[in-house]
């Protein structure tokens, strides 16, 4: 009877353990909204990766960026700097 209790037990933590890894996925995304642009557009530098986005005449823009599972994001605009903590399925 042990046996079949520890049994049970271990493949209910094989399953929620595997079901754990699949939670965050999917791309981030993210809008930026810049009251006074200084500049046409936006830096996002992400790892050892830099990503340009584009601002309309409005000042917004968006980026979506695939593969990020979670990490740290600098975004630039002009002089300006902001330090982002994201994680897959994000939408910032």
């Amino acid at each position: 009877m042990k046996r079949l209790y520890f049994l049970v037990f271990s493949l209910v933590m094989a399953v929620g353990c595997a079901e754990s890894d699949k939670a965050a996925s999917g791309p981030v995304e993210l809008n930026v909204s810049v009251e006074s642009p200084v500049m046409e557009s936006a830096v996002v530098v992400c790892h050892n990766d830099i990503h340009e986005i584009a601002l309309g005449q409005d000042g917004r823009g968006t980026l979506e960026l695939d593969g990020i599972d979670a990490a740290y994001l600098t975004l630039y605009h002009g002089r300006e700097a902001l330090r982002l903590y994201v994680e897959g399925g994000d939408k910032v």
